[in-house]
Parts: C-alpha cells; sequence; structure tokens
C-alpha cells in the first residue's frame, strides 16, 4: 500500500524540491446588492509561477464594505493580487462598482509585485462616498512583531517587513478612484510606492470627485493621512503623479499630499484642478528629491479661491539636504489666493538649485503669510506674481527670493500694471531678493500705486515694510518700481495764445441822453445770451419779474409809451441809420441812463455797418 504524506511532510519535500507551476490565476467576481468582508476575510489572486494573476471585480449595487477591526488577527482584511514570490508575470487588476465603499480599521485594497512583472490596476467607482478611516495597531506578523496596517489603496514594487524588504523589478500599478465624494481620515493612505533596492515605476493615483476630496487628521500612533507616490532610497525608477480634479479639495489637521524621490528617477508631481482648495491646520503638498534628479511640480488650477492657513500648512518643492537635484516648480492660478497664520508656499534648495513659484492671482493676501523661493547654490530661484488687481501684506509677512552662501539672489516680479501694492504701516512686511556672499537679486514691481512700504534695507523686527535686494558682503541687486506717471494737462482746457480785447465783441450805438450813464456788468451767464449779438429768448430769463422785449403775434393793445422809451424808438428809427428797424421792433436794451429827473432808462446800442460813438454827429 503506498504510504500517505502528512502536509508537514509534504510541505519538506516542496520545499527542497519547489514545483514551477506555468500558467495563468483565474478570476474572483462577485455580484451582490450589498457586501461586507470583516474579521480578518479577504479575497486574494496570485501567480507563484510563470503566469498571470487573476482579476478580482466586484460588483455591489449598494454599500461595500471591508472591515478589519478583529484584535490579535494575523490575517488582516481585503483585497489582494500579486506577482508572488518566484513568480513571474502580471498581477491581476482590482475592478470595484459600488453604491457606496467604506474601508475601516486598517483594511486594505493592494496589487503589488513581489518578484518579476508588473503590478495590476486598481480602479474604483462609486455613485455615493469612498471613505478610507484608521488603522490598525494589532496585527501580528508570522515572526510575532507588531506591524500597523493603514486603512486605504497600495500598490508596490517590493515587498516591505518591519526590518528591511525584497527586492522587486516590475512597475506599480496605477490607482483610479471616482466617485461624489472621496475621504482620507485618521491615518488612511493611498500609496504606489517602488521599494528600496527595487527597479521599476510607481503607479499613477488619479482621483476624480463631483463633491470633494478630504485628507485629515493622524492615526492613534501619529501616521498622517496622506496620497503617496514615492520611489524609496536604493530604488531605481520613477515616482509617478498625483492628479485630483474636484469641485473642493481639503487637507487639514497635517494630511499630507506628497511625491517623492528617494532613488534615482524623476519625481512625481501634483496635479490639482479644483473650484476651492484649502490646506489648513497643517495640511501640505508636497514634493522632494534626494537625489540628482529634479523634484515635481506643484501645479493648481483653481477657479475661485486658494486658502493656506496655519502653522506647517503649505506647499512645499524641495530638495533634501546634501540632494544636487533642482527642486520643482510651484504653480497656482486662481483668482484669490489668501495665505495666513504663518503658513508659506516655498519653492526651495538648502543645498541646491531651487526651483521657481509663479502664482497668477486676480488677489493676494498676506496676513502672517509667505511667499519664499530660497537656494544655496547658484542663480537664485525666481518668484512671479502676475494678472494681479492688488496685493495685500500685513503682521510680519514676506515675499522673499533669498540665496544663501554663494548663491545669487533670485528675482522678485510683481506685475500689477493696473493693481496696487499695499502693506499695512508699521507691521514688519517684506518683499526682498537677498544673498549672503552672491549679488543681490532684482525686484521689479509695476503698479498703479504701492502704499505703506519702500526701498530700503530689512533687519530683523524693525517694524518698517521694506523692499530690499541687498547683499551681506557683495554687490547689491535692483529694485525697479514701475508706476504710470501722471500727466498735470488731463482733463484741463487750453487756453487760447492771444487775450481777445472783450470790447471790440461789443457793438456801440448811440444813447439816450442824461447826466449819468450806466452800464451792464456780466458776472455770470444768468438769464443773458451766450454772445451779445445773439437775441434773449424770454425762456432764458431766470428773474420771474423780467419781461420779454419782442412783441407777441397778434397783441392787438399796445400800452402807451413813455418819453423815454419814445426816446429808444427814435434812436433805433431808419433816420439814425439802423434801416432794419421799425416802429414795432424793439431791441434787447443793453444799457441805462438817468435823465434830469432822475430817472432811470433803459437804451439799446444801434447795430450799425459803422462804429458810432457818443458825441459822433450821426447821432
Amino acid at each position: 500500500m503506498p504510504q500517505r504524506l502528512s502536509r508537514e511532510n509534504l510541505l519538506f519535500y516542496l520545499k527542497l524540491f519547489p514545483i514551477k507551476f506555468i500558467g495563468n490565476a483565474g478570476e474572483i467576481r462577485f455580484s451582490a446588492r450589498s457586501l461586507s468582508l470583516t474579521n480578518g476575510a479577504r479575497l486574494q489572486t496570485n501567480t507563484r509561477g510563470r503566469g498571470n494573476a487573476g482579476n478580482v471585480r466586484i460588483q455591489v449595487d449598494n454599500h461595500f464594505r471591508l472591515d478589519s477591526e478583529m484584535a490579535n488577527i494575523q490575517d488582516f482584511t481585503g483585497i489582494f493580487t500579486s506577482v508572488g514570490t518566484d513568480g513571474v508575470g502580471k498581477g491581476g487588476d482590482i475592478d470595484i462598482q459600488a453604491g457606496a465603499l467604506t474601508v475601516l480599521n486598517g483594511a486594505v485594497l493592494t496589487a503589488n509585485t513581489f518578484e518579476r512583472g508588473n503590478a495590476g490596476n486598481i480602479t474604483i467607482q462609486v455613485r455615493g462616498q469612498a471613505i478610507f478611516d484608521g488603522s490598525n495597531t494589532n496585527y501580528r506578523t508570522n515572526d510575532d512583531r507588531n506591524q500597523v496596517v493603514r486603512s486605504g489603496v497600495f500598490s508596490a514594487v517590493g515587498e516591505g517587513f518591519t526590518d528591511g524588504t525584497i527586492p522587486a523589478i516590475g512597475n506599480g500599478g496605477n490607482i483610479q478612484i471616482s466617485a461624489n465624494q472621496v475621504e482620507l481620515r485618521n491615518g488612511a493612505a493611498l500609496g504606489t510606492a517602488v521599494l528600496s533596492n527595487s527597479r521599476g515605476n510607481a503607479g499613477r493615483i488619479t482621483i476624480t470627485a463631483t463633491d470633494h476630496v478630504l485628507v485629515d487628521g493622524r492615526s492613534r500612533r501619529g501616521d498622517a493621512s496622506s496620497i503617496e507616490s514615492q520611489v524609496n532610497q536604493g530604488a531605481v525608477g520613477n515616482a509617478n503623479d498625483i492628479q485630483i480634479t474636484a469641485d473642493r479639495l481639503t487637507v487639514s489637521n497635517e494630511g499630507i499630499l506628497q511625491a517623492n524621490m528617494g532613488g534615482d528617477g524623476n519625481a512625481g508631481n501634483i496635479q490639482i484642478n479644483s473650484r476651492i482648495v484649502d490646506l489648513l491646520s497643517g495640511g501640505r503638498l508636497l514634493t522632494t528629491t534626494a537625489g540628482s534628479r529634479p523634484a515635481g511640480d506643484i501645479n493648481l488650477r483653481v477657479s475661485d479661491h486658494i486658502t493656506v492657513s496655519g502653522q506647517n500648512s503649505g506647499l512645499f518643492a524641495s530638495t533634501e539636504r546634501n540632494a544636487t537635484g533642482q527642486g520643482g516648480d510651484i504653480n497656482l492660478t486662481t483668482p484669490q489666493l489668501t495665505v495666513s497664520d504663518r503658513a508659506e508656499i516655498t519653492a526651495s534648495s538648502p543645498t541646491g538649485q531651487a526651483g521657481s513659484l509663479t502664482i497668477a492671482a486676480n488677489q493676494i493676501s498676506l496676513d502672517r503669510g509667505r511667499l519664499t523661493a530660497e537656494a544655496g547654490v547658484g542663480k537664485g530661484a525666481e518668484i512671479t506674481l502676475q494678472e494681479l488687481n492688488r496685493l495685500f501684506l500685513q503682521n510680519n509677512s514676506l515675499i522673499s527670493a533669498r540665496a544663501t552662501e554663494t548663491a545669487t539672489g533670485g528675482n522678485v516680479t510683481v506685475n500689477a500694471p493696473n493693481g496696487f501694492v499695499v502693506a499695512v504701516p508699521e507691521q514688519d512686511s517684506d518683499i526682498i531678493a537677498s544673498a549672503e556672499q552672491g549679488r543681490g537679486g532684482n525686484i521689479v514691481i509695476s503698479a498703479q500705486g504701492i502704499f505703506n512700504i519702500e526701498q530700503q534695507q530689512s533687519r530683523p523686527q524693525n517694524q518698517t515694510n521694506d523692499i530690499d535686494a541687498s547683499s551681506q558682503f557683495s554687490q547689491f541687486g535692483t529694485v525697479t518700481i514701475n508706476q504710470p506717471e501722471v500727466d498735470p494737462s488731463r482733463g484741463l482746457v487750453e487756453l487760447p495764445a492771444e487775450v481777445v480785447d472783450r470790447a471790440t465783441q461789443i457793438a456801440r450805438g448811440c444813447i439816450s441822453g442824461g447826466d449819468e450813464l450806466g452800464r451792464f456788468v456780466a458776472t455770470g451767464r444768468g438769464g443773458l445770451p451766450h454772445s451779445p449779438d445773439q437775441p434773449l429768448r424770454h425762456r432764458a430769463i431766470v428773474s420771474p419779474d423780467w419781461v420779454t422785449l419782442d412783441s407777441e403775434a397778434g397783441d392787438s393793445a399796445v400800452e402807451p409809451r413813455s418819453q423815454d422809451e419814445r426816446s429808444v424808438d427814435q434812436v433805433n428809427s431808419p433816420e439814425n441809420g439802423s434801416d432794419n428797424i421799425t416802429e414795432n421792433h424793439r431791441m434787447e436794451a443793453n444799457g441805462f441812463s438817468r435823465d434830469a429827473n432822475g430817472k432811470i432808462a433803459l437804451v439799446a446800442q444801434v447795430q450799425s455797418n459803422r462804429a458810432v460813438h457818443v458825441g459822433d454827429p450821426g447821432c
């Protein structure tokens, strides 16, 4: 009779003489109204021979829940696909469609490669909320060590342990999540990575939310909620991009988005398209490099406003100390940017070349906020603020393109041709492009008006608002202020070159006799015509006691005229040289006289072809 092998003996022989399996694994499919995986339950496909791992496909009409709350377990809850140890092939994909998704207490979804081959992709499509919350500190490894497992979605090249990693060769999988709302709380994470001594590229992380994306808080052990793409030290490969499209992105309470390059390769970029972005209470966006390659860029296109508030909050494109790679660029486009309460936006490299900081915004408000680009080697970094209507600084705010060591000071350009630069007096807010041993940088400000800040050397806590392009031990840089020149003649009426004698503009004629002469003096237009040769209209007369001198058409009753009135007619008669004036035609009075009896008579000067003066024989 053949002898039966015990399980222990079978495992012993398999270790001595491993069997190389060839072929592809099958798929796992679930379709349900609701589905829960709890207390260490798992769905798993892998390949440990030559072939591809199977896919896992889940379709849930309502709620899909994964929860790894159970204490003292060695198998935590999740969905796993991998290229396992000794495997050569492709890892399986994870595809989830659900009404809502909740991943709690250290439950995970992973697609890894631990040997040779590419990891699978993870795609999650949720109509409502996709929530990742918490971690599990009770997981025990096979060697009875405690390991923290964070709730989330992960794809890695290489296998990590508490005391090191097992390298792999291949590319990590992409993570793609679309939902109405995506939330990471209390240390939960989304991450792609190439672990130490492995070779390959990390996967891309793409999140699309019709409402909001939230990355908030830390776990009880101190792990920050995060979205990360990284290449670890000693690895060779590129980190990948983090792309978020949402109505609103909030990163708060020390939550973080980061793309790190610790090995040999290009760092990933962070790209945000949103209506509103809030980085609050230590919330950060970060790209770094520790090697010879540049750090990634941070690009934000925000249609409403960006708010960065609280100590340690900010956007940082930087290099690690002793790195030789250049820091990344930060590019922001938004109508309104507010940086307050010791928050900052920084493109820096302590020992190398920093990237540039470019902000296109209608309004920038700094309230104890900082915009900096600092370099330690070579040419200084650039800060460009453009499309501005208003730049407002208060409470020790700072715009600085500073250079340390031998680096040249960077340049600061503030372009507000139709706007203003305003600082609150005596609050020590500065715009500087200073240097230590190198030459100072250049500052160019173009604005309609610059208020309460002036060119002078900045000194710590001097309580003045300064524009400073100085150097401690070398040549100063330049400060250029461009403001539109005021044209003094703008809006003024040009006067004639020659003075006109008003007397030549008045027709003269005979006046009635009398002992005393009078005259009219024009002190304003009032009811007078524009010119002496224009007739007086009764509608232009402002006094109700004035009457028109023109005959009304159709008047049949004529009041008897006084001697003085007849004298006017005699002056205006044809015999006195006025051929066009009849008995019934009256002229406006333009003078008066007093007769021998002390009566005042109004007189009119006759227009004629020749000037007639008093005493002329023709009168």
